[in-house]
């Protein structure tokens, strides 16, 4: 590319996009853009520069087929979800997947191999490991390092400003709540009629440490497709206090998303509410804060007592901006607890695993302290609760190392001492040690550290018998609580099977996707027939499934004694499997009279094509077709057709 040279966009078409650079994906950031492509696979894609191919990548999931084209500038081009090469570049792989013997191939060519210049055709679009079809595009820097294409010539018709949804508080410090008794709460804001500008009508009253969300999306034009904003920049009285910009991104740091982010509004659908202040644990380098309070309001007696303005501003690649003007009062802590009376009644207690802690709900007006249970032992007290909006008194109690697991909660009154209830739970406190297990007798065992997670937190684990479904489980159920929290690693949950478990050597661990209303197999084949065992990296409900149902195969467009006028014959067909799916290509094995065939698999729409490496030699074939699933299911079939 020369060194004026406007960078090219690989589609010919209007450049229009559907998702944008540091978008949310499931752990990890969306780190390229992708370009909609019309809602059809087979649009053609050219590279973006000189350079040569430097690496292919081939799978059923993820990124689908895989070109990634080094440039004469060093910097790295990529693009995803191909459905075909061009024909030189389709002749290396196929002949890589040949000698391997797998579809999954990852090749490195040599600089001199498969040249390509600037504007050549490479490839057409596809829907390869996803399920929509588009091209996702990414410039990565010579190490390897995603960079934002519109942070770096790709040039957009772009007049749309940036959209304000909601404003958002989180308490940070270990005690308080807000009136209504929550630690987080989000608020809708509205525009002035000013263009680009947004407020919040209420002013917030405040008394301790918190963080500032912003919920908010921006999109290259009117009805296009809502993409994360490229920069946010929150100011508190004229000063800026914190910034957050996606010019570049480090595969390494993905699982920050969610910290970078707002994790419980990702795991609800809204996948686009950044949080303007520091998480524990969040080490990227787009967002900063300016000065040592991490962009947390309070914390370092940085902000007096009296009214303050604050100011978020919304920016793109393009020089479109928005701002959400908003204003709290900073002041001292209101009255948290009630008026002193006794209650001679068993109280109605319950509890909320947060983020950051646990909540605990009494229904009570009494002057009320909470007492922490583990083993028949008094592990600690906690004092500080308030009476909320609602009429409940509500404790805040953070993790601490002397609540490893906690069996019981008791509410007593200040004045004498009285149990005005008690509330048993099964909770532990993780992420101190290397090495952390935390049982429910044999049921269930979950084990992590403190690598696992950012900071130390609680989890619950409550037995559920109403289950969602009528499907036959084989172990009992459990939901681990919160059920969505940050983990810096997976976990590990194993299940014990019930004794008169069917099938154990077809069982797996299974999570319940509450949006999509399914089982999901996440077993690791690490069945004794007696345990299932699989990681997470979040909590839900959680059972021992079987599957003794094998793939079925559907539409296979090869009759028995049909005769096929090519030499080289195309095998399709349609791969199903209900429960615990195709693992990968090593599960799919299709030859014609011995002849290995490529297995090309698309998990979201089941199709499964395969072609004869060599041309067949005319004349009589056998087509055989060996599948079989991750709970060990199987399903063989055979074919005999003529080729002329």
């Amino acid at each position: 590319m020369g060194y004026c040279e406007q960078p090219r966009w690989p589609l010919n078409s209007k450049v229009d996009l559907s998702s944008g650079f540091g978008d949310v994906r499931p752990g990890r950031f969306h780190a390229g853009v992708d370009l909609r492509t019309g809602g059809k696979t087979g649009v053609r894609v050219y590279s973006s520069v000189d350079g040569y191919v430097w690496r292919i990548k081939m799978s059923y999931r993820g990124s689908g087929k895989g070109l990634y084209i080094k440039g004469t500038d060093g910097k790295i081009y990529v693009f995803y979800h191909l459905s075909r090469f061009n024909e030189e570049i389709r002749r290396a792989v196929r002949k890589a997947q040949n000698r391997a013997g797998r579809y999954y191939v990852d090749l490195y060519f040599p600089s001199d191999s498969i040249p390509v210049h600037r504007g050549q055709f490479v490839a057409y679009s596809g829907i390869t490991g996803t399920k929509a079809p588009h091209l996702h595009f990414e410039v990565r820097s010579p190490e390897n390092r995603p960079i934002n294409p519109l942070s770096n010539g790709y040039s957009l018709d772009d007049r749309q400003r940036p959209v304000f949804e909601r404003i958002g508080i989180q308490l940070v410090d270990d005690h308080s709540l807000l009136p209504y008794g929550k630690r987080r709460a989000l608020l809708p804001v509205h525009g002035t009629g000013k263009r680009g500008n947004y407020q919040l009508d209420s002013v917030l009253y405040l008394s301790s440490p918190f963080g500032v969300l912003a919920d908010c999306y921006d999109r290259m034009r009117q009805g296009g497709m809502r993409q994360s904003v490229y920069k946010l920049t929150l100011a508190i009285d004229g000063r800026q206090y914190y910034m957050s910009a996606f010019d570049s991104l480090a595969f390494e740091l993905g699982p920050l998303v969610e910290l970078e982010y707002d994790h419980k509004s990702i795991a609800s659908g809204k996948k686009r509410v950044r949080r303007l202040f520091h998480e524990t644990g969040n080490s990227y380098f787009g967002s900063r804060a300016f000065g040592e309070h991490g962009g947390v309001v309070g914390s370092y007696g940085e902000i007096s007592e009296g009214l303050h303005e604050a100011v978020i501003t919304a920016e793109d690649n393009f020089e479109n901006k928005s701002e959400l003007h908003f204003k709290f009062l900073w002041g001292p802590p209101a009255q948290s607890k009630p008026p002193a009376s006794m209650s001679d009644g068993t109280l109605e207690l319950g509890y909320q695993v947060v983020e950051d802690g646990l909540i605990v709900t009494a229904e009570t007006t009494s002057d009320v302290f909470l007492e922490v249970y583990g083993g028949n032992q008094r592990l600690g007290s906690e004092s500080t609760g308030r009476l909320c909006d609602d009429g409940r008194f509500r404790f805040f109690m953070p993790p601490r190392s002397e609540y490893r697991q906690v069996d019981s909660l008791v509410v007593r009154s200040i004045i004498g001492g009285q149990i005005l209830g008690s509330l048993p739970l099964t909770l532990a406190a993780v992420g101190y040690e290397d090495n952390e297990t935390f049982a429910v007798g044999n049921s269930i065992v979950i084990q992590g550290g403190h690598d696992n997670f950012y900071r130390p937190r609680f989890i619950a684990v409550e037995q559920v018998t109403d289950m969602p479904t009528t499907v036959e489980l084989n172990s009992a159920s459990f939901r681990i609580l919160p059920e969505v929290f940050v983990t810096r690693d997976e976990f590990g949950i194993s299940l014990a099977l019930s004794p008169e478990a069917k099938y154990a050597d077809r069982s797996g661990l299974c999570w319940w996707d509450d949006r999509e209303n399914e089982w999901i197999w996440i077993d690791e084949d690490s069945r004794d027939n007696s345990r299932v065992a699989g990681p997470s990296n979040g909590g839900g409900l959680f059972a021992s499934l079987f599957d003794i149902a094998p793939p079925t195969i559907k539409k296979l467009n090869v009759r028995e004694g049909q005769t096929l006028k090519t030499l080289r014959p195309l095998i399709e067909f349609i791969l199903e499997d209900d429960l615990s799916g195709i693992e990968d290509d090593r599960n799919i094995d299709i030859r014609i009279n011995g002849q290995w065939l490529i297995p090309e698999y698309h998990p979201a729409t089941g199709q499964c094509v395969a072609e004869p490496y060599e041309l067949l030699k005319p004349g009589k074939c056998l087509l055989t077709i060996d599948i079989t699933d991750r709970a060990g299911n199987r399903i063989e079939l055979s074919r005999t057709f003529y080729v002329e």
